[in-house]
């Protein structure tokens, strides 16, 4: 669509489009006297933009504008001078803009900083260039926004927030010569591809771990450290980043596979924990997509996935990580399959595609901003800080998932190419996952074979919707890249028939998926397995009547009012009560002179039910001691009669361990007490139960620096790198690190070829 002329033209002051006149040769003279500045327009959009104007000026180019035009021009003709800039700075095309200026140039606002103007004809600064291809009529720039106070901003010959060639000249200039990619005819020495057969997995295992134990969530959200190692030892690639992680979110892998599930929908946080999102048994659709399907879905969130360690710790403005994610690839779909470039390329193509700067946001046209005088410190600072990004984003998620292959030169990455499977990734599939419909056994390569003795085989990429069920009725014994193993088992299939899937569905699942026959040895065993299951039935809303003595159910038993009510005796003190009797067995006993305790439904009924002595001794209220009661003190008690318990070391500790373990345990020791626990209890409970934890002794070697910023800039150094630990809370206190066991000697020898001088006593 052609620009509005008049518009473009009228967004300049009257002053530039004088000089843009004068140049192109073109009287806006009016009688002798000034041209009003509607005048310069209606000549200029006459005759600035006819085909032999427009081909006179672009002749008059030198070889370095007619290079930058041609650029410009490969943007689609329009591009975000900051974007630009950086462009033709990599390229060696213009020149940084200088930090100050000359007293003696009349073109600088000392104010604002450097301005670009066409009178320095040979200046090679990138505002400058852009001045001179505005005053030939070939290239104009977009207005920045109104200011504070609303009034419109006139342009001058200084670039603004973009630049563009109007169409108007375009069809008038030769066609742009592609660019070839740096790396042209590059062989690399080694190529690294993805594994992201081993992403889905560990993906797959994340989630079968929150659904065989869910995972405890600490205060603030995040997954404590106990459950992150019990996850990490089950990962076919464990997060090394672990160990040295203070919290969830400082690990690598770890945090990244629980972003995934949690925006793929297939985990939540609920109540304090990470559980799988709705019934275990209901496999989630996700898992029976393809491979593909699978990778372009977590690609799609990938955006929103925090990770902080694809940034580094550079102090510049806050970036836009989600933006620079979502620009990188919208970058990649544009570049072709199979061409090696350099990381800096897709940098300049990321960053045009998201307002030129891939993390710092786009340009708001200020003045301020058009004209800073540490621009170019900025931009540098900038630029190192997002290539950075963009090289931890290739090496890291881009490579894991299979989008990028990476080329390297002996040690050193060079360049990057995008994948087979790349234009599938990057196209715009649906955002909800597609319900699966292939045949599980259509998987190239893959097999499941069940053998006599039991074991069960799943080799090659067998799909995860497959290995979901096998890991419903079957034991996993080992998983790794090549086959998944498990084994049948009574107790296996049973764990499969609590969650609802009968030992007959077991059967006809693994003739599903087997590629050979079921031995019949397996299909006889599970016909057995399933009618012994089925043989125990429990049933609820039933009475139970626990005697103090064999004797006294007998008694009752001999009563006719208590036989009318169906008691049928169990064990010689347990007998069970015809449903709906309560009431009326009551009564009989009340004829009798007994008072019994009833318990109601729930454990809450044990509650005010024993009395504890300061030795630890627990005795109970009621002559018959309630079941729930029982089951709720043999978690940290030792029963020593028919009625008593006792604290011992050994029992405390068994349900103690942690200081919040000790204190459940002394809040369900006071619920359980009828009154107050005698004093001291609680301070010897503590004691056994290791309230108080554990301790070490290590003798450090402590060093201090005059301040932080020189510790975390020696921390970054080769020679020191391993060797000098952070120490303290950092930042606004005492710059301390602890030197590495056995290093002592080479630190200070490192420190004094650095010029540090190292005294023997610490500053108080």
């Amino acid at each position: 669509m052609a620009e509005d002329l008049d518009a473009l033209l009228d967004s300049y002051q009257a002053g530039t489009l004088h000089g843009i006149a004068a140049a192109a040769g073109i009287d806006v003279a009016q009688k002798g006297r000034s041209p009003s500045k509607a005048t310069m327009i209606a000549r200029l959009r006459v005759e600035l933009f006819s085909e032999s104007r427009v081909q006179e000026a672009w002749r008059a180019l030198d070889g370095q504008e007619r290079q930058i035009l041609n650029r410009l021009l490969l943007h689609g003709g329009e591009a975000n001078t900051r974007g630009l800039k950086r462009e033709l700075l990599r390229v060696g095309l213009v020149v940084p803009t200088p930090g100050r200026a000359s007293r003696d140039s009349a073109y600088v606002s000392y104010a604002h900083g450097y301005i670009g103007h066409p009178k320095r004809e040979r200046s090679r600064v990138f505002e400058d260039v852009m001045a001179r291809l505005t005053q030939c009529g070939i290239v104009f720039s977009r207005a920045p926004r109104p200011s504070w106070s609303g009034n419109p901003y006139n342009l001058d010959f200084h670039p603004g927030v973009s630049v563009l060639v109007p169409e108007a000249v375009r069809r008038f200039l030769p066609k742009p010569e592609p660019i070839p990619p740096a790396l042209a005819g590059w062989e690399p020495g080694r190529v690294e591809v993805g594994a992201p057969d081993l992403l889905l997995r560990d993906l797959y295992l994340y989630w079968d771990s929150t659904r065989r134990s869910e995972a405890t969530l600490i205060r603030s959200g995040h997954v404590g450290k106990r459950w992150l190692r019990a996850i990490n030892d089950v990962l076919l690639v464990p997060d090394t980043s672990l160990e040295a992680a203070g919290r969830e979110d400082e690990t690598a892998r770890l945090f990244l596979l629980r972003q995934l599930l949690e925006g793929l929908g297939l985990v939540a946080s609920e109540e304090g924990a990470l559980r799988p999102a709705g019934d275990p048994l209901a496999i989630p659709s996700f898992w029976g997509l393809s491979p593909l399907e699978q990778r372009a879905a977590c690609l799609r969130l990938w955006p929103q996935v925090l990770d902080h360690l694809e940034i580094g710790d550079r102090e510049t403005s806050l970036p836009d990580v989600q933006g620079g994610k979502r620009a990188l690839l919208i970058a990649l779909a544009g570049v072709p399959v199979g061409v090696w470039l350099t990381p800096e390329e897709l940098q300049d193509r990321a960053a045009g595609a998201h307002g030129g700067s891939l993390l710092y946001g786009r340009d708001d046209g200020l003045h301020s901003d058009l004209y800073g005088s540490d621009d170019g410190a900025r931009i540098e600072k900038e630029n190192e800080a997002e290539l950075d990004f963009l090289v931890g984003c290739l090496r890291g998620f881009l490579l894991e998932i299979g989008l990028v292959e990476l080329a390297y030169d002996e040690h050193q990455m060079r360049g990057f190419r995008l994948s087979r499977d790349a234009p599938a990734l990057l196209s715009q599939a649906p955002t909800e996952p597609l319900a699966a419909t292939q045949d599980p056994r259509s998987d190239v390569g893959a097999s499941v074979i069940v053998q006599p003795n039991f074991q069960v085989l799943a080799i090659g990429p067998v799909s995860l919707d497959v290995l979901a069920r096998l890991d419903l009725c079957a034991e996993r014994q080992r998983a790794d890249r090549a086959a998944f193993e498990y084994h049948l088992s009574r107790e296996s299939v049973y764990g499969a028939q609590q969650l609802g899937m009968s030992a007959a569905e077991v059967g006809r699942f693994l003739r599903e998926i087997s590629v050979s026959e079921l031995p019949q040895n397996v299909s006889r065993s599970l016909a057995e397995w399933g009618a012994h299951h089925e043989r125990i039935v429990f049933r609820d809303g039933v009475s139970l009547v626990h005697a103090a003595d064999a004797a006294l159910l007998e008694k009752l038993a001999q009563d006719a009012q208590v036989r009318r009510l169906g008691l049928r005796a169990l064990t010689p003190e347990v007998a069970l009560l015809r449903r709906d009797h309560q009431g009326q067995f009551l009564s009989a006993l009340l004829k009798q002179g007994l008072l019994p305790a009833v318990s109601t439904l729930g454990p809450e009924s044990a509650d005010n039910s024993v009395l504890v002595a300061d030795d630890g001794t627990i005795r109970a209220v009621h002559a018959v001691p309630s079941l729930y009661l029982r089951d709720r003190l043999a978690r940290f008690a030792e029963q020593t009669g028919e009625r008593q318990w006792r604290l011992t070391p050994r029992s405390v500790g068994r349900g103690g361990g942690s200081k919040g373990k000790v204190l459940r345990l002394l809040d369900e020791l006071t619920v359980l007490q009828r009154g107050d626990l005698p004093d001291g209890l609680a301070e010897k409970i503590k004691v056994w139960g290791g309230y108080y934890g554990t301790a070490a002794v290590e003798t450090l070697t402590l060093i201090e620096f005059s301040d932080q910023e020189t510790l975390d800039e020696l921390l970054q150094r080769p020679e020191l790198r391993g060797d000098l630990i952070p120490f303290g809370p950092g930042k606004g206190k005492r710059a301390l690190a602890v030197i590495a066991e056995g290093r002592r000697a080479q630190v200070e020898k490192a420190l004094e070829r650095l010029g540090v001088r190292i005294r023997d006593a610490m500053s108080r």
